[in-house]
């Protein structure tokens, strides 16, 4: 296991549980504390939230860069040229057009094998994150006086509730996605 090396402090369990568990203590303190362990959790992990949606946005944006420039591309091709043959000067937009299509896909191709595993490391942290929050309130507690959740229960809130939080991050990129490709694709509907 010494191979292997240690953890970063960042994907450390007990470094986001601290973090859930002093959010969850501000918002249980306030007067209107409902849903105040999902609002916990979203808050603990919001840098990393707001990472997901500048890549998801970006992302998107590269995604609509390809049709234009195809299209100027395409317009830059029909456009006859001065008849002087194939000169820098004649091929030069073309060859610029070029380069950034194929950047443009390559940057795009990268930034969502990049996304992907940034989206499964927050889903895996907030989830492990909220399991370690569930036991540590379970260990907490006797058998004898938790009168208000059953251990089958408990297990329910690991396997099935916590793992929703995993998926509620994978798919946030794609949430924040969808509104804008609605936008571009009314716009270039009326170009």
């Amino acid at each position: 296991m010494r191979m292997l090396g240690t953890l970063r402090e960042q994907e450390q369990v007990q470094g986001d549980l601290a973090r859930v568990q002093h959010f969850y203590g501000l918002y249980i303190a306030q007067e209107d504390n409902k849903n105040a362990f999902l609002k916990a959790v979203f808050r603990a992990f919001r840098k990393d939230i707001c990472i997901q949606f500048c890549l998801g946005i970006f992302n998107a944006i590269l995604q609509f860069a390809s049709p234009w420039l195809v299209l100027y591309l395409v317009n830059y091709i029909k456009t006859p040229g001065d008849g002087s043959g194939l000169t820098w000067e004649n091929v030069e937009m073309g060859v610029y057009l070029s380069i950034g299509l194929v950047g443009s896909q390559l940057v795009q191709y990268c930034l969502s094998e990049h996304m992907t595993y940034f989206n499964v490391l927050t889903g895996r942290r907030s989830s492990n994150a909220v399991i370690a929050f569930i036991y540590a309130k379970y260990a907490a507690i006797s058998a004898a006086t938790n009168k208000d959740f059953s251990s089958g229960q408990i297990v329910n809130f690991v396997q099935v509730d916590a793992e929703r939080l995993f998926w509620i991050s994978y798919e946030i990129t794609g949430v924040v996605q969808i509104p804008m490709i609605f936008i571009a694709s009314f716009a270039l509907s009326f170009y």
